[in-house]
């Protein structure tokens, strides 16, 4: 394969300041980007989906590494820049597209991997779009504002846990693998930024039933996070609540944020579809 381009050289080709309505900051740091491609694991012959991947810092870094590549882009400029902008035998491909609507490569199984500096107005969403997959991707190393990964990442009760950690880690293993200054961007970014390493469990911790049960009951209950349990659940279709949280072992007192994950994986199971049926329709993951 012919020489790379280095992000700088990317950037420079581009010549075009960063777009406000695509949530465009690129990354261009040779050291971040390399360490963002030690993060994900990337090896000789892996295959890596991109999303988002701006000028294309990122991008090079992975086809240095000697993975395969597929970027989606929905900035057709950037498209366009792409598509010039590697040596003829790179191992790449730019589809124009929307990584939130359009159809995923067929190949994005758990063989695979995603890599990205995800938009962060639509980052929850795609990353909810790839942990739901039939087959979700092995392993992920993706960038959020710094609040939304402590988020994702965060192990056991507290402040961060949330409906959005009990939606991840029932199939993944989630870790804050690195944290980033605005300075690191340009432009640089008004939030702070960092990395969340996400690989995929050998077997998920439950069923899909319980699954999406748990994730109804705490998203219910994180609506009013500074509620009692008896009170936050109460809109649920569960007959006797309390009786049926001290059974299993939970103070109905409690908040939610006291509780952990285990703890919203038995009352999915219990409650089953009487969670389901009380919440539908109130919202997503993320909070």
């Amino acid at each position: 394969m012919a020489p790379l381009p280095t992000p700088s050289e990317l950037l420079r080709r581009y010549g075009q300041p960063a777009k406000k309505k695509h949530g465009q900051n690129f990354l261009v740091d040779p050291n971040i980007l390399d360490r963002i491609v030690e993060v994900a694991a990337i090896r000789p012959g892996d295959r890596v989906f991109e999303v988002g991947p701006g000028p294309g810092g990122l991008t090079t870094r992975l086809l240095h590494a000697g993975a395969s590549v597929v970027v989606i882009e929905t900035d057709d400029d950037l498209v366009r820049h792409l598509r010039g902008a590697f040596p003829a035998d790179a191992p790449l491909e730019v589809v124009p597209g929307d990584a939130l609507r359009d159809a995923l490569p067929d190949w994005l199984d758990g063989r695979a991997a995603v890599v990205a500096n995800l938009p962060y107005h639509v980052a929850t969403p795609i990353l909810m779009r790839l942990v739901d997959l039939p087959d979700p991707p092995g392993r992920m190393a993706l960038m959020f504002q710094r609040e939304v990964a402590e988020r994702i990442a965060h192990q056991g009760a507290g402040r961060a846990f949330g409906p959005l950690a009990v939606a991840v880690q029932v199939r993944f293993r989630a870790e804050l693998a690195m944290h980033l200054r605005p300075g690191a961007f340009r432009p640089a970014p008004k939030v702070r930024s960092a990395v969340v390493r996400l690989v995929r469990r050998p077997e998920p911790l439950a069923t899909l039933e319980v699954e999406r049960a748990a994730r109804a009951v705490a998203r219910r209950a994180f609506q009013q996070r500074r509620k009692m349990l008896r009170s936050s659940l109460a809109g649920l279709a569960v007959p006797d609540l309390e009786a049926r949280l001290t059974g299993l072992g939970i103070d109905p007192a409690s908040r939610p944020e006291a509780l952990r994950l285990e703890d919203f994986l038995r009352m999915g199971e219990a409650f089953g579809a009487e969670a389901v049926c009380g919440v539908e329709g109130r919202g997503g993951d993320d909070g």
